[in-house]
């Protein structure tokens, strides 16, 4: 076993310096940002549950019931659930829906692995939020969650595009489907609103 070198104090900085790093953290403004920060990915992560996870599963249903969606269980377990089985383990829908959606042409290979940085990382906020609250040497990782947003809006892209292509968006204000209008045109409101979270979060102290 490895002998693990002993900690430096003050994490190899100087009592002052240390101190005027952890003031700083520990301030209303700083604490309110990780918080809004840590909330933000919270969500963000939800929103990439039911936009892969969810929707996948809804693409395998072939039929209604008395208004209840049914899946088409073979095509789901050959197509998402079997590619997901690793040697000797157990299926994983969120795994083999991500799989399917890189074969789609949705994400590419290298943002899939990037989603799974971004499970850890909502994870560890999560469960170790003091720890990104009054640590000076962690931060909430603000380049991963611009990740996961882009590849939320890539994933809703991909859903929209299938959408239009299947005959449009039934608009019931009007009474009638839209089906002539650009991928890029089409926001879901949750997406909205998380940018606009974002946007809230980044503003300066007093323009929000």
């Amino acid at each position: 076993m490895k002998d693990v070198p002993p900690r430096q104090p003050f994490g190899g900085r100087s009592e002052a310096d240390y101190l005027r790093l952890l003031e700083a953290k520990v301030s209303p403004e700083s604490l309110r940002v990780t918080l809004a920060i840590a909330s933000i990915f919270q969500i963000t992560h939800e929103m990439l549950k039911v936009a892969i996870v969810d929707k996948v599963r809804g693409f395998h249903c072939h039929a209604f019931v008395d208004g209840v969606p049914q899946l088409d269980m073979p095509a789901y377990e050959r197509s998402v659930l079997m590619p997901s089985r690793t040697e000797g383990g157990k299926a994983n829908a969120f795994r083999g829906s991500v799989l399917w959606l890189v074969q789609g042409g949705a994400i590419t290979d290298v943002e899939a692995n990037r989603l799974e940085a971004i499970y850890l990382h909502r994870h560890q906020l999560t469960h170790e939020l003091a720890k990104y609250l009054i640590d000076v040497d962690h931060n909430p990782d603000v380049a991963l969650l611009l990740d996961a947003i882009t590849i939320l809006t890539k994933v809703h892209r991909f859903w929209i595009k299938i959408e239009l292509e299947s005959g449009g968006f039934w608009i019931p204000e009007y009474n009638d489907w839209v089906d002539d209008v650009a991928v890029e045109d089409v926001t879901p409101l949750g997406l909205m609103l998380l940018r606009m979270c974002v946007d809230a979060v980044s503003a300066p102290e007093g323009h929000a």
